[in-house]
C-alpha cells in the first residue's frame, strides 16, 4: 500500500505533449497547434520542427538540488533518432510557498530534425534515471500538392 506521505514526496512528470511550437517562460506553457499525435510529412528529407513540453512536480524535500532530465526520440524499434537531450533542473522554494507543497517546473524544448521514414516515433522524458513518461506519434506520408504524386 502507498502512504500518503510517499505521494506528496516524489517527483512526477505531470505531463509530456507535442506541439508545433511551444515556450515556458515564467511558469506559464505557451502552445501553437499542441496536443497532436500525428504528423503530415512531404519530404522526409526535409527537416520537421516541434516542440516537446513537460511538467514536472518537484515535493519540497527535493527542491534546490539538481535533478537530471533526459529526453530522448526513439523509432518504434528503439533506434535513436537524435541524440537526446540532456539538463538538470533546479527549483527553489518561492517566498510564497507553503511548507510541504510541490513545486511545478515547465519546460519546452523545440526541435528541428529529420524523420527518417513513415511510422511510429516515440518521445521519453526520464527524470534521474527512475521516473518516465512516454508518448507516441504517428509520421504520415503525404504528397506535396501540385507535385502529381497519388494520381
Amino acid at each position: 500500500m502507498v502512504e500518503p506521505d510517499d505521494l506528496i514526496d516524489h517527483l512526477e512528470i505531470e505531463f509530456l505533449l507535442l506541439a508545433d511550437h511551444a515556450e515556458a517562460v515564467n511558469g506559464k506553457l505557451y502552445l501553437m497547434g499542441g496536443g497532436w499525435d500525428r504528423r503530415a510529412v512531404s519530404d522526409f528529407r526535409q527537416p520537421q520542427a516541434f516542440s516537446v513540453s513537460l511538467g514536472v512536480l518537484i515535493p519540497w524535500s527535493q527542491t534546490n538540488r539538481q535533478i537530471p532530465l533526459t529526453v530522448t526520440l526513439t523509432d518504434a524499434d528503439g533506434h535513436s533518432i537524435a541524440p537526446p537531450f540532456e539538463t538538470r533542473i533546479v527549483v527553489g522554494r518561492p517566498a510564497n510557498a507553503t511548507p510541504g507543497q510541490k513545486l511545478r517546473y515547465m519546460l519546452s524544448i523545440n526541435f528541428q530534425m529529420v524523420l527518417p521514414q513513415a511510422g511510429t516515433y516515440v518521445v521519453e522524458a526520464r527524470l534521474s534515471d527512475t521516473i518516465s513518461r512516454r508518448i507516441t506519434f504517428y509520421a504520415d506520408a503525404v504528397p506535396l500538392l501540385g507535385s502529381g504524386e497519388g494520381r
